[in-house]
């Protein structure tokens, strides 16, 4: 893409276009035909969707006088690969809900955007990220539009009243519970969390779902959640004992505890290799001890083969 040699320095674009862009608000009440042409191009997935970040954190100044520019800026800006690496991932709405800017969300939302369009990374909803930035507010906002699931999962099957209360946030946990939010959709679903917060390093999110996990037995699950449970819990443990995390082997001992009996034997000498693999003694113990007729039966096949 062709630009002036006025904006052909990263200072001098950065200062064009830090003076244009603070317009970008004004341009959701005086402008919309062109405010809703730039971001209809950005949900859409066009090239320029890293400029939104940074207009958005300009939009509150006001300073620029004409609006129009701000199609000029989107292009000058658009060709800058620090905005595109650092902004890549998130939607205009996404990001302005994470980073608090009310007025921003406001006019977006008065511009119908998809008020549940999650970012790229994590998948997290703008409700999830108000929630997790402790933006009561925005939080409010996006509750009283009637398009918004309150419902809405990331990446890792987590709700935004999950991390309401993962952050003590007793004044925004009280407003999505009084839109009926829930703390988990499924009870497969925090068998599903737990595994892919472990994978992702998440330990914090992790342990406080590690007590929250079913009981397959006592639940009333149906087989295929059963199924999905202890999938994601032999993967769990499979990581576990792969990793350095700090009580690996007391978390594995756990959930072999709870879960090891829909294991099936295969399955179980499996996590037997794994933990001799790993030097994770105490599970190997623990393996040996509770499935010791698994073993002891081997222990005759190999001596009869002999």
């Amino acid at each position: 893409m062709a630009t002036n040699s006025r904006y052909s320095s990263p200072a001098n674009r950065l200062t064009y276009t830090s003076t244009i862009a603070s317009n970008f608000l004004k341009l959701a009440t005086e402008d919309k035909e062109t405010f809703l042409d730039i971001f209809q191009r950005i949900e859409n997935g066009s090239d320029i969707s890293a400029v939104a970040a940074f207009c958005i954190d300009e939009m509150k100044k006001n300073k620029a006088k004409n609006s129009k520019k701000v199609l000029k800026a989107l292009e000058i800006i658009g060709a800058s690969n620090g905005f595109e690496q650092f902004h890549k991932n998130h939607t205009p709405m996404t990001y302005a809900a994470k980073k608090g800017h009310n007025l921003v969300v406001e006019a977006l939302l008065r511009e119908r955007l998809n008020v549940n369009l999650k970012d790229k990374k994590e998948q997290k909803s703008p409700l999830i990220h108000a929630t997790i930035g402790g933006h009561e507010n925005i939080v409010k906002m996006l509750l009283n539009n009637k398009s918004v699931n309150v419902n809405d999962t990331d990446y890792y099957l987590l709700t935004a009243l999950f991390y309401a209360r993962h952050f003590k946030n007793d004044s925004i946990t009280r407003l999505l519970l009084d839109k009926e939010a829930e703390y988990f959709l499924t009870e497969a679903d925090k068998c599903l969390a737990l595994e892919r917060t472990l994978k992702a390093n998440k330990l914090e999110l992790a342990s406080e779902i590690l007590p929250l996990l079913p009981d397959l037995v006592e639940c009333n699950i149906i087989a295929s959640d059963v199924s999905q449970c202890k999938d994601a819990i032999f993967e769990a443990i499979s990581h576990l004992m792969k990793s350095n995390i700090i009580g690996k082997e007391k978390t594995s001992i756990f959930l072999l505890q709870k879960y090891g009996s829909f294991f099936s034997t295969t399955e179980i000498q499996t996590l037997d290799q794994m933990a001799r693999d790993n030097q994770c003694f105490d599970v190997l113990s623990f393996i040996r001890k509770k499935w010791e007729n698994v073993f002891f039966s081997f222990i005759i096949f190999d001596e009869i083969d002999e």
